[in-house]
């Protein structure tokens, strides 16, 4: 599996956005505002997902520790045994 070039993303995704921006047609100010009422619309949805997001990571890692921790516990029996 190929790591993201997030950069790249970030940079495609500011020039994209920009440029959505200025078909809006207006002055920079109006543009610059239409964004600000933009980005307070889509923020706290973005944030809700990433909290969403980091809570089940944070599962996954509890559930991954406890079967480390039980796979531990078998490998020390088996050696008490053998």
């Amino acid at each position: 599996m190929t790591q993201p070039n997030i950069d790249r993303q970030i940079s495609a995704l500011q020039f994209n956005a920009a440029a959505l921006y200025s078909l809006l047609g207006g002055t920079p100010e109006e543009r610059r505002r239409f964004f600000e009422i933009h980005k307070g619309i889509t923020t706290p949805a973005v944030f809700e997902q990433l909290v969403k997001e980091l809570s089940e990571v944070n599962d996954q890692i509890s559930q991954t520790q406890v079967s480390l921790q039980a796979a531990l516990k078998s490998v020390a029996v088996e050696a008490q045994v053998g």
